[in-house]
């Protein structure tokens, strides 16, 4: 659909605590000249950990992203250069002991950082194909037609990586326990079969031979999307 013009698991959450663990799927791995676009695109909290994979851009996480957030939409910090706004955020945060309300930003600036994280995925969709964008889940019940439906169209990446033999390193594994977490969060008797048979079929290859760290988590995550 057009309005619909990628999968994108997370879509409609307006306050999220932290872009942890974030991913971008590109149909194929973006260009040189692509990947500097891309990052020109990016919302400015974002900048400063955006990692290439491949065709993952993978925003891992970062401590300070309550600092970048601040920095980029409250006054009197936005207005500033953007290094000296952060030096700011938390030089004042420090002197509060980092209580939340001195360091954490308002709510009205997560809906803001969110709304340009989307803006900004559309405008990247059109620099290089985006299959897939994996946002967290804040826990939040705003989750709409578009995250729905991508969250159950979001095995199309455990066939991918299936298909090519994608070797099971902690970009795509990250990305396969955000997603698995997501469709937690409903029946896993509502899961088509063929979505369910790909992401066990990646599950146990990652199970095999994935992070060591994660594996209890793989093991987890087939657990919850075996049938009863």
């Amino acid at each position: 659909m057009a309005d619909q013009p990628f999968l994108f698991v997370g879509h409609g959450f307006g306050t999220s605590y932290k872009c942890l663990e974030c991913f971008i799927w590109f149909s194929r791995a973006p260009s040189v000249a692509q990947k500097r676009k891309i990052r020109a695109l990016l919302p400015r909290p974002l900048t400063s950990f955006a990692k290439f994979a491949g065709d993952l851009l993978h925003f891992g996480s970062d401590d300070a992203l309550e600092a970048y957030v601040k920095a980029a939409y409250e006054a009197p910090f936005a207005k500033k250069p953007f290094e000296a706004a952060v030096d700011e955020v938390n030089a004042l945060a420090e002197a509060a002991g980092f209580a939340e309300e001195a360091y954490f930003p308002k709510t009205s600036s997560w809906r803001a950082f969110c709304k340009d994280f989307e803006r900004a995925m559309r405008e990247i969709d059109r620099v290089a194909k985006i299959e897939l964008v994996v946002k967290p889940d804040d826990g939040e019940d705003k989750r709409g037609a578009w995250h729905k439906a991508s969250v159950i169209g979001a095995y199309k990446f455990a066939e991918h990586a299936l298909r090519t033999k994608r070797k099971p390193i902690n970009e795509a594994a990250y990305l396969t326990i955000n997603v698995c977490e997501s469709l937690a969060f409903g029946s896993p008797a509502r899961i088509p079969p063929r979505a369910r048979k790909a992401w066990l079929r990646w599950l146990d290859v990652l199970r095999r031979s994935g992070p060591r760290d994660c594996r209890d988590e793989f093991a987890e995550c087939a657990e919850n999307l075996s049938e009863d």
